[in-house]
């Protein structure tokens, strides 16, 4: 309900059209929780989706984007915006400033006894971006701050998230990602992808062995709230010291640390705005 009446406030009185027709607030209001829940979208989809007319789609869309709450890729399709993607989780998720220090004392801890790097990330249509950070002695490229972003398929926190959502939202995302090579142990294989996220849905951890920086593996575990995997929290460091011969106690220390986090966060009264 808050992202609803900020929404109201931000995009509609902002722009001066307080006035307009309800059916075309809401309109506005359908093409946020339309990119919210699916990756991207053109603009041809948005209207199919809505039933609106061009003109109509075309001015919502405007306002949105020059508002900075939705951005046109690469691919010339609409997404949410990273501005937006962090004022909604100033405001409806514990996300940086609930989930984020909730979650530091378990990172901390985890950091401490394993003396690397630990994150905490979500996905942002088909890249993971960083929200937490806990650095260790080695801290790796593509998490090193906050609002840092990566692609899915190399990255342990993005596979981990990505296993756990609903058939028909991971399939869309699938089918929009990118699939960089980073290294040359990236999945580049859509299939390849798909049945490394059933290993993630069935084992509870993921995996990054050296497929987005060569020498540097990431053990990943999810974060839970009412039952919906939301986040997840990794353990980073050089491949000679996360080695596979130690994944079974890495693997159990991460996947404490998520369980501390997610308990942490049903032991709380944190307003989680997660859609369906």
């Amino acid at each position: 309900m808050k992202l609803i009446l900020y929404i109201f406030w931000k995009v509609f009185w902002g722009v001066k059209v307080i006035t307009a027709e309800v059916g075309t607030l809401k309109k506005g209001l359908d093409i946020i929780k339309l990119l919210i829940q699916y990756p991207s979208l053109t603009v041809q989809e948005i209207m199919d989706a809505l039933g609106c007319n061009k003109s109509t789609t075309y001015r919502l869309v405007s306002t949105l984007e020059k508002n900075e709450f939705i951005a046109r890729n690469e691919h010339h399709r609409y997404q949410i915006s990273d501005s937006f993607t962090l004022s909604l989780m100033a405001r409806n998720q514990p996300m940086p400033n609930d989930l984020n220090w909730v979650a530091v004392p378990a990172m901390s801890h985890l950091s401490r006894i394993t003396n690397e790097s630990v994150y905490v990330g979500i996905l942002r249509g088909t890249e993971v971006m960083t929200t937490q950070v806990v650095s260790g002695q080695y801290t790796t490229r593509s998490h090193s701050e906050i609002g840092s972003k990566s692609n899915i398929n190399h990255d342990a926190i993005g596979k981990c998230i990505l296993a756990f959502q609903k058939e028909d939202v991971q399939r869309r995302i699938i089918q929009a990602m990118p699939f960089v090579e980073r290294t040359e142990h990236t999945i580049i294989d859509r299939h390849q992808l798909e049945e490394e996220l059933r290993r993630i849905k069935e084992s509870g951890y993921a995996l990054d062995n050296e497929e987005g920086e060569i020498g540097v593996r990431c053990i990943a575990a999810p974060i839970v709230k009412n039952g919906k995997v939301f986040a997840a929290v990794a353990l980073s460091g050089p491949s000679v010291r996360l080695s596979k011969e130690k994944d079974e106690t890495h693997i159990r220390l991460v996947r404490q640390c998520a369980d501390e986090i997610s308990q942490t966060l049903a032991d709380t009264d944190l307003l989680l705005d997660i859609s369906d």
